[in-house]
């Protein structure tokens, strides 16, 4: 049986919450919005709303006269988006249902425009939750999906301030993200490769004039991180280094490795593999830790991701 995730949890709110505020430029919803065709006057569900991101950043470009409805499995996240929605949700109607996205609370061919975000890769059945969406959107509705290919972005190697890695060790590394990504599915805990897969899902389903859009956002991060997104990932960066140094001071293994090994081996990797992994982890973290570290206070560290792997996929119901 699938396990269950707690996204209120404060290990998924940095997710769901503090990312989410630069995961997007503002630019590229608005060419979205327009690609996607959302007007005011619609009826919009939400899937997995979480705190109700969508409904918040899209609503300019559709919420005069517009009803906008979040589900989420989550009453204590469903609670702070109520909350929230009260700044954003002005000259339409927004409201949050505690639901199932397996199985949504509404009559067929109810909303003009349902929508998720990393929502399908979350799920052991991500077609199931697909065909519900479809389900409860109007003939001529539109259906769109942000979900990313994590795999692409695990595997590529970003131009950074500190010494390359060997071709070896970014074969190793692929082969654990694979065998990874491989034992989250047969666990029942979701595909994070699925944004390409989901325009075939959605033709297999019956949609029609299919298309995706690629998340123009790259995370560059570079002296004098003069805008709020490098100062953001700066303090991310910061306080996970921080957070790794007091569990080894500790001698406490990460919950997270613990997890990341599980995840390895229920999808077919080997403990000798695993072995070399955390071996070549060791050896990296002895050559870059303390050069890193010096970069981060000093102000000279500087990263620019190579991989663009999260996407907006979109279909028409006929």
């Amino acid at each position: 049986m699938a396990e269950k995730t707690d996204w209120a949890d404060e290990r998924h709110r940095k997710m769901i919450v503090d990312q989410r505020r630069f995961l997007w430029r503002e630019d590229t919803i608005s060419m979205l919005a327009g690609w996607i065709g959302i007007r005011p006057g619609i009826s919009v569900l939400d899937a997995g709303c979480g705190r109700g991101y969508l409904g918040e950043v899209f609503w300019p470009h559709f919420g005069r006269g517009s009803l906008y409805v979040g589900v989420d499995c989550s009453a204590s996240l469903l609670e702070e988006a109520r909350e929230i929605s009260g700044g954003w949700a002005r000259g339409g109607r927004a409201r949050f249902a505690l639901g199932d996205a397996c199985a949504l609370p509404f009559p067929d061919g109810t909303f003009d425009w349902t929508c998720c975000q990393t929502l399908l890769m979350h799920l052991a059945d991500p077609g199931l939750v697909l065909g519900e969406m479809i389900r409860v959107t109007k003939p001529g509705g539109v259906v769109s999906c942000n979900e990313p290919d994590n795999e692409v972005a695990l595997a590529s190697h970003p131009f950074d301030s500190l010494p390359d890695m060997s071709f070896e060790d970014l074969v190793l590394v692929a082969k654990v993200n694979r065998h990874w990504i491989s034992g989250r599915i047969a666990l029942g805990m979701g595909d994070w490769r699925i944004g390409p897969r989901v325009p075939s899902m959605m033709r297999e389903l019956g949609l029609v004039d299919i298309d995706i859009r690629v998340n123009d956002l790259v995370e560059l991060l570079q002296p004098p991180y003069e805008t709020p997104r490098m100062q953001f990932r700066l303090e991310m960066m910061k306080e996970n280094m921080a957070a790794e140094r007091r569990l080894r001071r500790r001698g406490v293994a990460d919950p997270l490795d613990e997890e990341h090994r599980r995840f390895f081996l229920a999808g077919g990797g080997t403990p000798y593999i695993y072995g070399k992994y955390l071996a070549m982890k060791r050896r990296i973290h002895r050559k870059t830790a303390g050069m890193m570290r010096r970069q981060l206070e000093e102000g000279t560290y500087s990263i620019c991701p190579i991989a663009c792997s999260f996407f907006c996929i979109m279909g028409r119901k006929p």
